[in-house]
């Protein structure tokens, strides 16, 4: 879901208690939802749902929804479905986007070879990543956020203890 969170029809306009822009971004979460679930449902009557990876893949979160953390910012889902691959449980630990084609490789147990930014994220080892942030970057390394510009750090967060607490001594405004 994402701005400007239209909705196909009023039938899914639900949360009518809820102010504005929040009111918005449920309705057309409760939608994705629905639809999902109507896709998943006719996907399993197929002939090729047995034999599909599926992977869902969620955007950052729309800055007036996040409490100034970064952790929150930038903590969103990607989901791989295949009854046969045994997929269950939650990955938590540091992975971008570019960590995606590597990851689906890996399940797939290909041997060709291929060449990536990204390190499939059911690999073992180091998590690094690199993600953008206006005129700044945010570079994750488990359990650190480091926020920087061109200029140098502007923030240390360990998002495992207290995702909302710099840790760098005299950070610049």
């Amino acid at each position: 879901s994402h701005l400007p969170f239209k909705l196909p029809s009023s039938k899914f306009d639900i949360f009518k208690d809820q102010p504005g822009e929040m009111r918005d971004f449920l309705n057309s979460m409760a939608y994705s939802d629905f639809a999902l679930k109507k896709f998943f449902e006719n996907a399993q009557d197929s002939n090729y749902y047995k034999d599909t990876l599926f992977v869902l893949v969620g955007d950052h979160v729309a800055g007036y929804f996040v409490k100034e953390s970064l952790h929150e910012a930038y903590r969103v889902p990607a989901l791989f479905i295949n009854d046969r691959l045994g997929l269950s449980g939650i990955h938590d630990s540091a992975a971008f986007q570019m960590d995606i084609v590597p990851s689906i490789l890996h399940l797939l147990e290909t041997d060709r070879p291929f060449t990536s930014w990204g390190k499939s994220i059911f690999s073992g080892g180091e998590r690094l990543s690199m993600l953008p942030r206006g005129p700044t970057r945010v570079l994750v390394s488990e359990p650190y956020f480091l926020l920087a510009d061109q200029n140098g750090p502007l923030g240390l967060y360990d998002y495992s203890s207290n995702p909302r607490q710099n840790l760098v001594e005299g950070k610049r405004d």
